[in-house]
């Protein structure tokens, strides 16, 4: 899964996040000598390691350096801090893949950088934290944190419709045939990509997917009518 991003070639809401976090969640005597984005990233990385449920409070303050007071008083409980979490991947790592498809110069380009730059991510991380931190840990937490849900569904929608509105301009300017099923196809990218970070999660090496991003490709853009590849 990706986090919309606003480009200079395309233009797609990235309204996503806002008013998920609870609203009970107050930043009391925040601690002004630490960077959020770091102590988030490392919070990011125990979740990912670790699932929601075998982290701890103890776990982040190993990794981030900070005490548990700081760390409530800057996020919240361990539910709040998850969501947090959460939003910071997808805001960052979590896009890599979307912020390539949205620069690339064309359609087929786009399709292939969207499976590459996210497999790099993907396969990239220890073997704990393999996969994706939203479609493979986050996935399986819905039930202990229910906020996480909403959450997940508001970026996958969000995701498939960057997706669709790019392969409908391919059509407007001649890349894709009229008639190409965008939204489907869309879909089925997301799809595919959830499908190679579970793979990812499970071991498979960068080498051994990446030989399959090239039929992948050629499968979302089938009937085409063009040779966009």
């Amino acid at each position: 899964m990706s986090l919309l991003l606003y480009t200079n070639r395309y233009t797609i809401s990235p309204s996503i996040v806002k008013g998920l976090l609870p609203m009970s969640t107050k930043k009391l005597g925040r601690p002004r000598k630490f960077e959020e984005h770091h102590v988030l990233e490392a919070v990011v990385q125990v979740f990912w390691e670790k699932g929601f449920e075998g982290a701890s409070m103890s776990d982040f303050t190993a990794m981030t350096g900070l005490n548990k007071p700081s760390l409530y008083a800057a996020f919240g409980d361990k539910n709040a801090l998850y969501l947090r979490a959460l939003t910071h991947y997808a805001e960052t790592k979590g896009s890599a893949g979307m912020r390539a498809f949205l620069a690339a110069d064309t359609i087929g380009q786009a399709v292939e950088a969207f499976l590459q730059q996210a497999l790099i991510l993907q396969t990239s991380g220890c073997a704990t934290a393999k996969g994706c931190l939203l479609g493979n840990c986050a996935v399986a937490s819905v039930g202990s944190v229910p906020e996480s849900a909403e959450l997940l569904r508001k970026i996958d929608d969000q995701t498939v419709s960057a997706l669709t509105a790019r392969f409908e301009t391919a059509i407007q300017i001649g890349e894709l045939a009229e008639g190409f099923p965008s939204a489907q196809r869309a879909r089925l990218l997301a799809d595919l990509l959830s499908a190679q970070a579970s793979a990812a999660r499970l071991g498979s090496s960068y080498e051994a997917l990446s030989e399959a991003i090239g039929w992948k490709c050629a499968l979302v853009l089938s009937d085409s009518g063009k040779t966009v590849l």
